[in-house]
């Protein structure tokens, strides 16, 4: 599959891409929801570069402490998250912080989204996730009020399943670094 922009889509091993089905980085996903918000730059005022354009930094929200931060139209930096190492690295020295933060993540841009759902697209290096390991982490948030929860029935089976949705605007690793509670 293609990226609006053109490149690719490479998710999991070999990409910097783990979220995106649809779109190269973080940066398009969040360019190509508005294009004509974010028109062409010059490459700069040289006149060896006159009438050639190239896309505009982006600012973004750090997703520790909210500070903004530019992205750039790059493979490794098209994809931040953070603001900084630091940031990135208070989530990471958060107990169990990476795999929260993924998991919200997961529901956060394909929500409503089942437990099934997430362990399949959850994908690290080292590790899978069942849908109970799933369902039980989730139990967590729920319970502070991050998730929600819904329960939908299938036409397949008689059981009920779950779907997620999250329930707050602060951002996501905010909430797992500092254990936020919403209800």
């Amino acid at each position: 599959m293609k990226c609006p922009c053109g490149k690719e889509v490479i998710l999991g091993a070999g990409s910097h891409n783990r979220w995106f089905d649809t779109y190269c980085s973080h940066y398009c996903s969040i360019y190509y929801q508005d294009p004509n918000k974010y028109p062409d730059v010059t490459v700069s005022d040289s006149k060896h570069h006159k009438g050639i354009f190239r896309r505009p930094t982006i600012t973004a929200k750090c997703d520790v402490c909210e500070k903004p931060f530019d992205l750039r139209n790059a493979d490794k930096e098209g994809n931040r998250h953070f603001c900084s190492i630091d940031c990135s690295r208070k989530l990471l020295r958060t107990k169990h912080g990476q795999r929260d933060w993924t998991l919200l993540k997961l529901i956060q841009y394909y929500g409503p989204i089942t437990a099934d759902s997430i362990a399949q697209r959850y994908c690290t290096n080292l590790t899978r996730m069942t849908t109970s390991t799933v369902s039980g982490i989730l139990r967590l948030y729920r319970a502070r009020g991050i998730v929600i929860g819904e329960e939908v029935s299938t036409d397949k089976t008689t059981r009920t399943r779950m779907q997620y949705s999250v329930n707050t605007n602060l951002p996501l690793a905010k909430v797992v670094v500092e254990r936020i509670k919403v209800k």
